[in-house]
């Protein structure tokens, strides 16, 4: 399917009105595992802190029933 069909959908709605927070964790592991691997240090804090804020948000999502999705840690 082609992306333009979404174009204006994607440019005249907010996220939120189209999705809920059951992509979060998605997005969330993305963001760590493209972005922060990419960069020493985003947004003032480094890669390490950001792991770390991207468990406590799922966390908080997870117990608050926001998500049925819950984050682990891959060792």
């Amino acid at each position: 399917m082609r992306v333009e069909i979404y174009k204006p959908l994607v440019e005249s709605t907010e996220f939120c009105q189209v999705n809920n927070s059951e992509l979060l964790p998605e997005i969330c592991n993305e963001f760590v595992t493209i972005y922060l691997n990419d960069k020493l240090t985003v947004a003032g804090f480094e890669r390490s802190e950001g792991i770390d804020l991207t468990r406590h948000l799922c966390h908080w999502l997870f117990i608050n029933g926001h998500t049925c999705s819950k984050l682990s840690m891959i060792h």
